[in-house]
């Protein structure tokens, strides 16, 4: 299964494609329908951010990313909408809270 994930991402198929290919892909579909957790969330947008952000990209840019795959991966109908916002958000807790408290907090006026 991650074989067959980590190719999916590194082809560009979320940036080209989005869920629409994991809902037409009968592999995937599978995968994330039966196998949805935080890990393979992370597994996926780990990936991602490796594909699409180079090692110094500023964090904003990698908050972005991340925001933009949590949406690709909740127009996928084989999980509530709810699921992947979650694990968005945990994600972000996460990887970006040191960032996000030095400069204002995740909400700043």
């Amino acid at each position: 299964m991650a074989g067959h994930i980590a190719c999916f991402v590194e082809a560009g198929v979320l940036e080209e494609a989005g869920p629409n290919k994991i809902k037409t892909d009968k592999y995937l579909s599978k995968c994330f329908k039966e196998a949805f957790s935080y890990s393979l969330f992370k597994k996926v947008t780990d990936m991602f951010l490796e594909r699409v952000c180079s090692s110094a990209a500023q964090e904003p840019a990698r908050i972005a990313f991340t925001a933009d795959i949590t949406a690709k991966l909740t127009a996928v109908d084989n999980h509530p909408m709810n699921q992947s916002m979650g694990f968005g958000a945990k994600y972000l807790r996460e990887h970006f809270s040191t960032w996000a408290q030095s400069h204002g907090g995740w909400v700043s006026s």
